[in-house]
């Protein structure tokens, strides 16, 4: 998804902070393995 793409949705989805975008290349595998970290980072832990 283009960056315009991402922040249409945030725009749409009205959720404030609750919502996070992240842009991540999936044939960069530490960039992938990142992610979740950077998740919890911005959001202190996933509902399961």
């Amino acid at each position: 998804m283009s960056e315009k793409g991402l922040t249409e949705t945030v725009a749409l989805a009205a959720a404030g902070d609750r919502l996070s975008t992240h842009h991540v290349d999936i044939t960069d595998r530490a960039a992938v393995e990142a992610l979740p970290a950077a998740v919890v980072a911005a959001h202190g832990a996933v509902d399961a």
